[in-house]
């Protein structure tokens, strides 16, 4: 007669968090291009009278930012106290088991697992605050069956899948469109939001630099046989396992001021004589993938009734990591080049070229995958055990690092950087790329 059982679980954590965080935003006076100290001009060396830059020569796309600065409204040196940033969390999980004995000699188990948890990253000016979704799915299914008086097979199938898409949670296209570059216009990720303006002294401002998914995951199948015979336990089993991740990240515009030409940074963004620019669009892509199988073999032998020993071998054959689309590349230091080299493509408006693709990026040598255990245990008295033990584990490859593949340069893919003389503005904030 079968049985059945289940169990279902639902748990919510919700977090309201102030984050009073500080920081210099440019006063009033400042915004009006009025300084408390000595500024030159960098077009003749002089510096400006009164200490101040004369309305005809305030940058009209500096102008048109200063809004995204709010006032300040703390006394000292770090002259702004967030009254708004909150760090917002609501973490819900959904856990659900279910198992059947259809006999004495099988059983079933199901389970699946739900977790939202979003990444927050809280600004100190909150229309910057960011709250992404990342959200994990698991499932499993497992069989658990007795064959003869002392062999037991479990089977498993396990499906794990982790989808997260970047970007601002307060999309600002309208800022984009009235700033009047016409290059912040041609990315996905510019015409969202506010372009990274990184103000030497003062807060940046800016929405969240990155947009676009990242979806990881992986499938894995299991078999564990184990039995007893005379004085040893024996478990032997394999697993197969297909690590994939799938990514396309934009990488906003950015825009960086010192105090390199007038002498201040602030006067320097309202003169619009930017020292480094860097052109957004694509940062890295890739939609790449692992095969692994795993094999294992451990045998405990009951010496005697004080004494046990085990003595196991694992085996992991490591396949190349590969990636399918042509996205990315490896680099060989003996040759100095990319790995694998770029495919010969005649590229439209909009495309970027493409490296070969089902390429083994990265290699393992599969020597390396033998991995031996061994224990002894002893039974001193009846309450005490001591056990000693030697084994050899390896480790997984970070996957950032697999990942950081995807940057590796590709024609149309580039994202072009723009630096300025040390001695004299050659930027323009109105044309900065």
């Amino acid at each position: 007669m079968s049985k059945a059982w289940f169990f279902l679980s639902y748990q919510l954590q919700s977090v309201r968090e102030f984050v009073p965080l500080t920081t210099v935003t440019p006063t009033a006076e400042e915004k009006l291009g009025r300084f408390s100290t000595p500024i030159v001009d960098p077009l003749n060396g002089r510096p400006f009278p009164d200490r101040t830059i004369p309305p005809n020569r305030l940058d009209p796309v500096a102008l048109r930012l200063l809004e995204f600065w709010p006032a300040p409204n703390t006394t000292g040196a770090l002259n702004f106290t967030s009254p708004d940033s909150l760090q917002p969390f609501d973490n819900p999980q959904v856990i659900a088991r279910f198992d059947l004995i259809r006999s004495s000699r099988s059983k079933w188990s199901l389970r699946t697992v739900w977790d939202s948890s979003p990444y927050t990253s809280t600004h100190v000016f909150s229309r910057f605050s960011t709250v992404e979704p990342l959200r994990s799915y698991g499932q499993s299914v497992a069989n658990t069956r007795t064959l003869g008086r002392s062999l037991v097979n479990v089977a498993s199938l396990h499906w794990f899948r982790r989808p997260y898409v970047a970007g601002p949670s307060n999309p600002k296209p309208e800022a984009a469109q009235g700033l009047g570059i016409a290059e912040l216009l041609q990315s996905e990720v510019d015409r969202s939001g506010v372009p990274t303006f990184e103000v030497q002294g003062y807060a940046t401002i800016g929405d969240s630099s990155l947009l676009g998914p990242v979806n990881v995951g992986n499938w894995q199948v299991k078999d564990d046989i184990s039995f007893a015979r005379n004085q040893h336990s024996v478990k032997l089993g394999a697993e197969f396992r297909q690590h994939y991740n799938f990514y396309g990240l934009q990488r906003r515009s950015r825009f960086q001021f010192f105090d390199r030409y007038s002498g201040n940074a602030f006067s320097d963004f309202l003169l619009g004589y930017p020292a480094v620019t860097t052109l957004g669009g694509e940062d890295m892509r890739g939609s790449f993938h692992q095969n692994s199988t795993y094999f294992y073999l451990v045998d405990e032998w009951r010496w005697s009734p004080r004494w046990v020993l085990s003595a196991g071998l694992r085996y992991e054959l490591r396949l190349p990591w590969r990636e399918k689309r042509g996205f990315m590349a490896n680099f060989d230091p003996r040759s100095g080049r990319l790995v694998p080299p770029l495919q010969d493509l005649t590229l439209g408006p909009g495309d970027s070229g493409r490296f070969l693709g089902d390429f083994p990026l990265v290699e393992w040598r599969w020597r390396d995958g033998l991995l031996p255990r061994l224990g002894i245990a002893y039974r001193a008295r009846e309450n005490t055990v001591v056990r000693a033990s030697y084994g050899m584990y390896s480790n997984e490859l970070d996957l950032n690092m697999v990942q950081d593949l995807g940057r590796n340069p590709r024609p149309g893919a580039e994202r072009a950087i723009f630096q300025a003389r040390l001695d004299y503005p050659t930027l323009l904030l109105s044309t900065p790329f």
